[in-house]
């Protein structure tokens, strides 16, 4: 009796040592298709016989690469999110992995003072805190301002956000939370391992370092994503290469364009109405491998220029966009998704131009559609992507309206600010 599909498990391990198991538990990823492949190349043998036969058929190199499909979940793929962006790990608001700064009981241990004349936002004094400009966060504990906000500028421990509508001190049952990444010089490895537990036969990729990374918001759709692998080999074994029980994948609701797509915003101001089909983006990290005497695959990869780009397409309703084309106008995109507990993903892109932009009929009796191409660069801060991960929070935040984003009736653009390199990026 064959394997079965339905009894095929995916599972990994952050590796410590390029291509090493570290040894201890795998833990489970659920996925909608998998791609992992070891491929050998051969050559056939350019030896001439008189009877016209082949002399033989000889291996040369080897590549392991492959992809895993998903529909995005919070929590399940943080990893691979990190990988795929080479940041060394999530940083919270409270620095390392503390993604919570909470109030102190007295304002001498810590407060969090909201002026609506600045937007701002000042913590205590004593206050250690990772937050960036360009970051989101989600504050809790206020008066009307409870929402997501996002840092135009940080100074010390004042920290100036789009809009505050009320002055107050808050202690005791106020909250910051969110963590963030942004693409970085760190490659992560993965060790892969895709069980077929009916015919007992395990499939170990090792070394396996996240070359591109794709999100897909489309309407009437889950949200899905792949993530694409290169490593250095495999092997295949009939037995697990994990100690002890796996780590059970995640559990949280999957996330789809109806419900669960808060925010879609150029320059900071949301696209409403009826009008975008479709959101896309793609990472490419440009890994290559590299081969050497002796050895059937590669004995490492090595990352090249990150490249950052999408589409974003909806129905055609008037200039907007094609003037933005025409005058290489810059600006910025940031996407805000979130599951029906309340926890979210916000995926920022804060320096990007449109390089294409298609309006066509194609057929009667069908919609004409703007299909638009764009690209990221890196923005005054140094970064080109970030996403940030903010855990539900009580209440749970609106699907549509925070207090920091005001939605306009209509939509409107102007030219952000530049975003040239500074000189100590």
């Amino acid at each position: 009796m064959g394997a079965s599909t339905n009894r095929t498990g995916l599972a990994y391990v952050k590796e410590a040592v390029y291509g090493v198991n570290p040894g201890g538990a795998l833990k489970n990823v659920n996925f909608t298709g998998e791609g992992l492949a070891f491929n050998i190349d051969n050559i056939t043998s350019n030896s001439i016989r008189s009877d016209r036969q082949v002399t033989g058929l000889i291996q040369t190199g080897a590549e392991c690469a492959g992809n895993i499909d998903f529909e995005m979940q919070y929590g399940g793929y943080d990893d691979f999110l990190m990988g795929g962006l080479f940041a060394a790990s999530w940083v919270g608001v409270g620095g390392g992995s503390n993604e919570t700064i909470t109030a102190g009981s007295t304002a001498s241990n810590l407060d969090f003072a909201l002026s609506a004349s600045g937007n701002t936002i000042t913590l205590g004094s004593s206050v250690t805190h990772a937050i960036t400009e360009g970051q989101w966060f989600y504050l809790n504990g206020t008066t009307t301002d409870d929402g997501y906000h996002k840092a135009v500028n940080v100074t010390g421990n004042v920290i100036t956000v789009e809009s505050i509508t009320t002055t107050e001190t808050l202690q005791s049952d106020a909250v910051i939370v969110g963590s963030k990444i942004q693409n970085g010089t760190t490659m992560s490895s993965f060790w892969i391992e895709r069980a077929h537990a009916d015919v007992t036969q395990f499939f170990q990729f090792k070394g396996m370092a996240v070359n591109t990374m794709s999100l897909d918001f489309a309407a009437n759709a889950i949200l899905t994503g792949a993530f694409n692998f290169m490593g250095k080999a495999a092997a295949l074994t009939q037995a697990t290469s994990g100690t002890g029980s796996n780590t059970t994948a995640a559990s949280t609701d999957y996330m789809n364009a109806v419900a669960n797509v808060g925010r879609i915003a150029l320059n900071g101001v949301p696209i409403t109405g009826c009008l975008v089909q479709q959101v896309t983006l793609e990472v490419n990290n440009n890994i290559r491998g590299l081969g050497a005497i002796g050895q059937l695959g590669f004995c490492d990869v090595k990352e090249g220029e990150i490249g950052v780009t999408g589409n974003l397409n909806m129905y055609f309703n008037d200039n907007t966009y094609y003037d933005m084309y025409l005058a290489s106008t810059e600006f910025s995109i940031d996407v805000r998704v979130s599951d029906n507990a309340g926890n979210t993903y916000i995926v920022s892109l804060p320096a990007c131009k449109f390089s294409a932009d298609a309006i066509n009929a194609g057929g009667k009796n069908d919609d004409v559609m703007e299909n638009t191409s764009y690209q990221a660069y890196m923005c005054e801060n140094g970064y080109t992507i970030e996403i940030d991960r903010i855990p539900a929070r009580n209440p749970i935040p609106s699907s549509s309206v925070s207090p920091s984003s005001s939605v306009s009736p209509s939509f409107s653009v102007s030219p952000s600010e530049s975003h040239s390199p500074s000189p100590s990026a």
